[in-house]
């Protein structure tokens, strides 16, 4: 479980970075974390915006997409 503290911590330091907190998992997910830092790292000094090698994806568009099974 995440401290209440660590969380608004976190939270407050994202914020001055200028992002914006998102909880999606506990510590059991941070080696995902990891990767994805790391290539928005790699991104970044190979002198692009990491902002333009993801999709802005509108979460309301996915809940509202058709689903298909095969």
């Amino acid at each position: 479980m995440i401290s209440r503290v660590a969380l608004d911590l976190a939270t407050a330091l994202i914020g001055d970075l200028g992002g914006r907190a998102a909880v999606i998992g506990g510590l059991d997910s941070t080696r995902q974390l990891e990767e994805a830092a790391g290539f928005v790292m790699r991104v970044v000094a190979s002198g692009h915006n990491p902002r333009l090698a993801v999709p802005d994806v509108d979460p309301a568009l996915i809940s509202a997409a058709p689903t298909t099974t095969h």
